[in-house]
């Protein structure tokens, strides 16, 4: 399954969070595969296409970083899986 998460870093939280990017390059936890990310330097936010069949592990990956920014996940799909959903 598919997911995107739209994060929003906290701007009295900035340095920490920058720091803790550059520690661990924003890895994911085992079970999460990161597909894209795409940061808004100016606006502090951006998001992550993370590929997962384990919520737990979704779940984690969100907890690792929800102390310094504020974090919105949801399973999204493509134009093709929209199609067949349309015609159906």
């Amino acid at each position: 399954m598919i997911f995107m998460t739209i994060y929003t870093f906290r701007p009295e939280q900035r340095k920490q969070a920058v720091a803790r990017f550059l520690e661990t390059g924003g890895a994911p936890p085992p079970g999460v595969k990161i597909l894209a990310r795409w940061h808004d330097v100016g606006g502090c936010r951006g998001y992550t296409i993370e590929e997962s069949d384990d919520a737990t592990a979704i779940s984690a990956f969100g907890y690792r970083w929800n102390d310094l920014m504020t974090l919105e996940t949801f399973p999204v799909i493509n134009d093709e899986q929209l199609g067949k959903v349309l015609t159906s």
